[in-house]
């Protein structure tokens, strides 16, 4: 009576949340998508039911490489933007003379200074992730997760850096009648594009719960 008991209780869970615990797999959905709200809200992929843990170790490794490489790339070609603006200032400022080319010079060398670093963690990053082995993979991330997510913050506010500079860069060049155009509308492009990870990232973990 007791076991009778608990499957009536099991089957009114699975009634009232209409859709099956994370335990509980049918043999004919092996080949639906693992809801992604099960587990960590920021995820790099949606897994398959049926999928092998080796396989999705090895891919996950994969996944994680190949977004090092990106990022490190990504820096090093923005770090030479700022170098563009800040081995060749405006000769003839014409908003806030001479004391914005100083701002500019500062500004651009932390943005140089931040991408340096990014381009320096994805190296160190990737060598200390070939040292794990696949069965260590998963808790090494875990209990390391603010070391392996450290690039990011830093390249945000890198690009942020050089959005601002190239901004002042061209007020002091095209001229402010007004106001500082270039200073205010520069900000909104890395803004966007943060907006638009952050909306990629919304919608495929809606993806992951609608199939």
């Amino acid at each position: 009576m007791l076991a009778m008991q608990n499957t009536s209780a099991a089957k009114g869970v699975k009634t009232l949340r209409n859709t099956p615990l994370p335990w509980e797999e049918d043999e004919n959905d092996s080949g639906r998508i693992r809801n992604p709200s099960v587990g960590p809200r920021a995820s790099f992929r949606i897994r398959s039911r049926g999928e092998r843990e080796d396989a999705s170790v090895q891919q996950l490794r994969t996944t994680l490489a190949n977004s090092l490489v990106n990022m490190g790339l990504l820096s090093a070609f923005l770090c030479a933007l700022a170098d563009a603006i800040y081995v060749s200032p405006p000769l003839d400022p014409k908003c806030h003379g001479e004391s914005a080319v100083v701002a500019i010079h500062i500004i651009e060398w932390c943005a140089m200074g931040g991408f340096f670093l990014v381009i320096v963690l994805t190296v160190i990053l990737a060598t200390d992730m070939d040292g794990v082995p696949d069965d260590f993979l998963v808790e090494h991330l875990k209990s390391n997760q603010i070391l392996y997510s450290s690039p990011h913050p830093v390249a945000h506010v890198s690009i942020m850096l050089l959005a601002v500079g190239y901004g002042m860069d061209l007020d002091e060049r095209a001229g402010c009648p007004h106001f500082t155009m270039g200073a205010i509308a520069a900000p909104c492009f890395p803004l966007l594009t943060f907006v638009i990870m952050k909306y990629a990232q919304h919608r495929r973990r809606r993806s992951g719960m609608m199939f």
